[in-house]
């Protein structure tokens, strides 16, 4: 009736159920026009929108299931139509640029979107910058071909990703990235950190050593002091992890306080740590410094009701910018001066010299030429008899390491053995002596001297091994010989070895086999006399040392009366070795001692030219008397 008074159009929607019972919808609308006489007159038009309307309720039905899966996305997320405007975002994208969680954002151009954050400050790479940054986004939106990350204001950060739709549009991802970072960050700080102490570990030096050398003044070196603690493995042995953890722990702590200014300290690994000083020190000055960390890291340390003494050997060198050697080259020196202090006595400073250079040079050229000398069979066995001087027959012999070079020259074993005990050669060259030594023992006691026995010098690695037992059975039997054919030479300092239970329990289990146990250089001052009653020893070499001059040597001829008296009392046998002379030997005699070795018997020969000596003196190995 209003639309007629009014003579306005109408439309209205209706739902209808036809006679089928289906629900309809009818949109009406009509347009009404006045006629002459008064009257009122429709134009009226009914239309069937049920589809219209389904689709409409489809169209809301995915918006909903759009919202709700885009507020199910745990990362900011929104869809931009081809004209670069808001068609849907869900909460988290808006808290990511900030924006009012209320009101409707359609329409929004994503160039907007940036000018507001920049405009909050959400962004750190815009400041101060603000139109490059802008500019930068933009184009990275637009070509959708990379996946930058932000730093957002609060130390947060994400990952900007947007790529096309089908109509042109872009769909937009903000993916926080803060705790991903915080975890790499994490674990890149335990890469670089020693977990026990908190320092630099190797790794982290090799990061950090770079920065201290950009970062001196001029005028300044940077003194590298690597520092090795002593005899530390014993302690790990004999009271536990536990404790060498505590040692270790105190040791990373004072140097912490003692370093001077500007110092960094690392641990290397096991119980070598390094410490980087910046200074403009003189190198005797460096060397004070280095004293005073070394006598303070070597105070006791008491864990429980233990105390352990403990010492340091520090190698240092300093590494000059304006020099030609490379901050590289300056640690592997620093390694280089710790090892000669370590080998000079341990518990001492050394400053590296270029002549340690050269002799790490000469070390590496002799350790690759042993390695050759083992593929070719170089390494074989001398051997020097031994003399009973009361039936003046040959009883034994020492089998010894040498050297016979392409050259044809045949070098002692004092001149490779060192080196082959620092690399690792010197069992496989002992295996080598031993085979060899077995084979020319049967070969002698066939042919010449049948009551003879071979002694083989074993190094403490060897010792050390918990297989040594089967490692000289094996070949022994494989010979045909027996244990008790063998005597095994023991050097006096072995058994002041950090490892020495191990040692000792390898040596009772050797003498329990049948195996002749001698100690080797005695004499020397290396072990107290009861580590005779700790290890079954049945037979002391008198050391070279002693013999030498023990004619006219009243000192030495009252040492070696002493040990010819102790031995015979503790019931164990005596030989003397380094006979040079007939005096020497008369002095021997004099004092009672039975057996004797030395080149004025022999030298060590090849095991061809002993038999050739053998057969000099008889098959029983007799030697002409000597006076």
């Amino acid at each position: 009736a209003q639309s007629a008074e009014t003579l306005c159009r109408w439309e209205q929607r209706f739902r209808i159920i036809d006679a089928q019972g289906k629900r309809k919808y009818l949109l009406g609308r009509g347009t009404p026009w006045r006629l002459p006489d008064g009257g009122t007159e429709w134009l009226t038009f009914i239309f069937d929108v049920t589809a219209q309307v389904r689709a409409e309720a489809e169209v809301r039905s995915v918006s909903y299931r759009l919202s709700m899966v885009s507020e199910a996305i745990p990362d900011g997320f929104a869809l931009f139509d081809r004209d670069e405007r808001l068609v849907i975002c869900n909460y988290r994208f808006r808290d990511v640029y900030d924006l009012d969680p209320e009101p409707d954002l359609r329409g929004m151009t994503y160039e907007t979107l940036l000018r507001h954050s920049a405009r909050k400050g959400l962004f750190r790479a815009a400041e101060g910058r603000e139109e490059a940054w802008i500019a930068a986004r933009l184009a990275s939106f637009r070509t959708a071909d990379a996946a930058p990350e932000d730093a957002y204001a609060g130390a947060r950060w994400f990952r900007i990703l947007d790529r096309p739709t089908a109509d042109g549009g872009r769909v937009a991802f903000r993916i926080e990235t803060t705790h991903t970072r915080d975890r790499e960050a994490s674990l890149e700080r335990a890469a670089l950190t020693d977990s026990l102490t908190g320092l630099l570990n190797r790794r982290g030096l090799s990061r950090r050593l770079p920065e201290i050398a950009q970062g001196i003044e001029p005028g300044q070196r940077i003194a590298l002091c690597h520092l090795d603690l002593d005899k530390f493995k014993a302690i790990n042995d004999t009271a536990g992890h536990e404790a060498g953890d505590r040692v270790l722990l105190d040791v990373a702590g004072r140097l912490s306080r003692i370093r001077p200014t500007g110092a960094t300290i690392a641990r290397l690994g096991g119980d070598e740590f390094l410490v980087a000083m910046p200074t403009r020190d003189s190198d005797a000055d460096v060397i004070d410094a280095a004293e005073k960390m070394r006598l303070a890291v070597g105070s006791p340390v008491v864990h429980g009701d233990r105390q352990f003494q403990i010492g340091a050997s520090f190698g240092v060198a300093i590494w000059d910018p304006r020099g030609a050697r490379s901050l590289e080259q300056c640690l592997l020196d620093a390694d280089t001066a710790l090892i000669n202090g370590k080998a000079a006595g341990r518990n001492r400073t050394i400053i590296f010299s270029e002549e340690m250079r050269c002799e790490a040079e000469r070390v590496a050229r002799l350790a690759s030429e042993i390695r050759e000398g083992l593929r070719g069979g170089e390494f074989v066995c001398f051997l020097q008899p031994q003399l009973d001087l009361e039936t003046n027959r040959v009883y034994g012999f020492e089998a010894l390491a040498r050297w016979r070079r392409p050259d044809g020259a045949v070098l002692p074993a004092g001149a490779f053995v060192p080196v082959a005990r620092e690399t690792g050669h010197i069992m496989e060259i002992d295996r080598c002596v031993l085979m060899e030594a077995l084979a020319s023992l049967r070969n002698i006691r066939s042919s010449h001297a049948a009551a003879t026995r071979v002694s083989i010098n074993l190094a403490s690695e060897r010792l050390r091994d918990p297989n040594i037992l089967e490692d000289l059975l094996d070949p022994l039997f494989q010979s045909g010989l027996g244990t008790d054919c063998v005597t095994l030479e023991i050097q006096e300092s072995t058994l002041l070895d950090d490892r020495s239970d191990v040692i000792a329990v390898n040596i009772a289990a050797l003498a329990d086999a049948g195996f002749r146990i001698e100690l080797d250089d005695f004499g020397t001052g290396h072990t107290a006399l009861t580590s005779l009653r700790r290890f079954p020893v049945h037979q002391i070499k008198i050391d070279r040392s002693l013999v030498t001059g023990i004619d006219s040597e009243p000192a030495s001829r009252a040492i070696v009366d002493a040990i010819s008296r102790l031995a015979a009392q503790l019931g164990i046998g005596v030989i003397a070795e380094g006979v040079e002379t007939h005096a020497e030997l008369a002095a021997l005699r004099g004092l009672g001692i039975a057996r004797v070795q030395g080149n004025l018997i022999s030298p060590p020969v090849s095991p061809h030219d002993l038999c050739q000596w053998l057969a000099k003196r008889g098959s029983g190995g007799e030697a002409a008397k000597t006076a």
